[in-house]
């Protein structure tokens, strides 16, 4: 326990003090023979069979053999869930929803207790910013005891295939009339492959308090987002996709190539008419891959006004600026349309520093809550980083 704890100790340390900004590491635009290697494969196996791609997981040789059962997390969960009612009603209701809409299935439960089959662990997040459902359901892909390999360990990630992050919110802040959207739930739109669906396996019951009584074992359909190689898959899929659009629509997939980050669609035109017409064939784009798009968003009463009357789905909510406010997300960092800015919503920094202690890893963790890509905030930035120098010049212990 005190290793992983110490490994995630130094992960947050590194990416504490790495340079935020751009310019100092260049990115790397070339794909080693590995990742060609990688993406070649899946472009071999990527197939489109009933309105929705299908994918394969990219696995490491030798390794899909060794993977671990999670039994025993499960039963830690289930006495979470005996402790807490309305817990597990929010769980089960996202369980469910997932089941309604054939994202996983039941399939039977042999072999369950000391088998040597895989099953994937899990656990609630709750995200208290969120309007529409408060809980997440987070699948553990990089669990695994010792000798054993976890699902990640055997899995290539896959090569980087996103734009540059900070090279994609300027890109899009060059025209007058900008606009996002997400796809919704982007991963889940994509079919795992029937042989790659076992290793997505996990528990669950109607009954917490006899769960070995009543244990279930679900599997996943589609793509899940816990596993490494998930998003080099979408990114793969929505690219692979887009290449039938090269000549029908060639402002907008050139766009699209560019300026799309995992779910988040981001784009700009000089007119509300042509940002309109760019967003009518984004729409017919993802919808023929089976890929809904929700959350619009501009800084263009007009166009809003269009999508409004055109059945385009506008999601609100509020902030802690002002409850008449909408309150977007433009790759982590808010957005106000109406006066076309970037702020920073300080409400949930402020809940959680009200919340914790006064310690040197609290203090780590604070500054971990701020994203700051574009260094609007760096002086701000900066102090939490000397205020973490002098703890650590101080000699104290995490705690």
């Amino acid at each position: 326990m005190k290793v992983v704890v110490e490994e995630d100790i130094s992960k947050q340390l590194d990416a504490f003090w790495q340079l935020e900004n751009l310019g100092i590491e260049p990115v790397n635009e070339n794909l080693n023979c590995k990742d060609n290697k990688i993406l070649q494969e899946f472009e071999k196996n990527i197939q489109f069979r009933d309105g929705r791609y299908v994918v394969k997981l990219p696995w490491k040789d030798n390794l899909k053999e060794s993977l671990d059962n999670n039994y025993e997390r499960f039963s830690k969960l289930c006495h979470k869930f005996i402790n807490n009612q309305s817990l597990y009603t929010e769980y089960k209701n996202v369980v469910d929803s997932y089941v309604e809409q054939n994202i996983v299935e039941r399939i039977p439960n042999s072999n369950v207790v000391g088998g040597a089959e895989f099953y994937l662990p899990h656990r609630a997040v709750i995200r208290h910013d969120r309007v529409s459902s408060e809980l997440r359901i987070v699948f553990d892909a990089s669990s695994r005891k010792r000798g054993k390999f976890s699902l990640n360990d055997s899995l290539h990630i896959g090569p980087n295939l996103y734009p540059d992050l900070f090279e994609l919110l300027l890109s899009f802040r060059k025209h007058p009339i900008a606009f996002s959207v997400d796809i919704k739930q982007a991963f889940l739109n994509v079919e795992l492959d029937a042989s790659d669906k076992n290793v997505t396996k996990f528990f669950w019951t109607d009954n917490p308090e006899s769960f070995s009584e009543s244990l279930k074992v679900l599997r996943f359909n589609r793509v899940l987002f816990g596993i490494n190689s998930s998003p080099f898959l979408l990114t793969a899929t929505i690219k692979y996709h887009l290449k039938k659009y090269s000549s029908l629509f060639p402002q907008t997939h050139e766009l699209l190539n560019k300026f799309v980050y995992v779910e988040d669609v981001l784009g700009g035109q000089s007119t509300v008419s042509s940002a309109y017409t760019t967003n009518g064939e984004c729409v017919q784009i993802f919808s023929e891959a089976n890929m809904p798009l929700h959350k619009w968003a501009t800084n263009s009463a007009e166009l809003r006004e269009l999508w409004e009357k055109n059945g385009f789905s506008i999601e609100t909510s509020s902030n802690s600026i002002g409850q008449n406010m909408i309150n977007y997300k433009v790759l982590g960092i808010s957005w106000d349309t109406d006066r076309d800015v970037f702020y920073f919503d300080i409400e949930n920094l402020l809940s959680f520093i009200l919340k914790g202690t006064d310690t040197k890893r609290f203090l780590l963790q604070v500054a971990g809550q701020i994203f700051d890509l574009l260094g609007l905030i760096a002086p701000y930035v900066i102090c939490s980083k000397v205020l973490i120098q002098n703890v650590w010049e101080m000699g104290l212990l995490w705690d």
